[in-house]
């Protein structure tokens, strides 16, 4: 029964259940333009930066025709809206996500908004606990999985150290919603920026779960504290 499940969680964290998820902009309809690439718009994404509150020298760009998800131009890379309507990613792009991504060969612009929730929930818990999370903690907690066919991704809690709750099930019809994000010190932590993965891979490099504990001690302070969480402002609390 789902509803004793919860109850039994909440019993068991002594947690209140999460309100809603918070009020987002609702993107207004667009038919897809034959050789326009992607279905994002100049007034909606003026919209998602001022909701984001993203710095205005952070530069975005439209596809042009011919242009694809995974074949930015030169001196940019790929977002899609619910990265940050959705899945509240920030800028500068942290550099404990960029190392984490690299670890796993693939690019920020493969990951589903649920997979980069998951990386936000888990930085904004570790802020609110007075931890900075490091790219091995990320590896620890989280496995790549396969969203598709497309090369994409998200993550999944690896056993045992499932720590956020109430996310979606799913996303739908977000691959048609990208945009591109000059890369810069504005959109990307200055010190990632040689490192930074543009180009896409197959994912690799992961831990497997018997792994998980030869870290520090704060993993068992996360699992045995399991919590329900739901980030509710754009930009999380440094």
């Amino acid at each position: 029964d789902p509803a004793e499940a919860d109850a039994h969680w909440v019993a068991l964290c002594n947690v209140e259940e999460p309100p809603p998820e918070p009020w987002v902009p609702m993107r207004p309809f667009s038919e897809r333009v034959v050789g326009r690439p992607s279905r994002c718009t100049l007034p909606f994404l003026g919209t998602v930066r001022s909701f984001c509150h993203v710095p205005e020298n952070v530069d975005f760009r439209l596809p042009l025709e011919g242009e694809r998800a995974d074949e930015h131009p030169k001196g940019f890379f790929t977002l899609y809206e619910e990265h940050l309507m959705r899945a509240r990613l920030w800028f500068p792009i942290p550099s404990v996500i960029v190392e984490f991504l690299n670890r796993l060969e693939v690019s920020i612009s493969q990951i589903s908004p649920r997979g980069i929730k998951h990386l936000v929930g888990l930085l904004v818990l570790g802020y609110e606990r007075g931890i900075e999370l490091t790219a091995e903690y990320l590896e620890a907690f989280l496995t790549l999985s396969r969203v598709g066919t497309d090369r994409l991704y998200g993550f999944r809690p690896r056993t045992f150290m499932e720590v956020l709750k109430g996310f979606p099930q799913g996303d739908r019809g977000w691959k048609s919603y990208f945009f591109y994000v000059r890369l810069d010190q504005a959109s990307v932590a200055v010190e990632c920026l040689p490192s930074f993965r543009r180009l896409w891979g197959v994912g690799g490099n992961v831990l497997n779960d018997h792994s998980l504990f030869s870290y520090h001690p704060f993993f068992f302070t996360l699992y045995l504290n399991y919590v329900y969480f739901v980030v509710h402002n754009p930009i999380p609390p440094f």
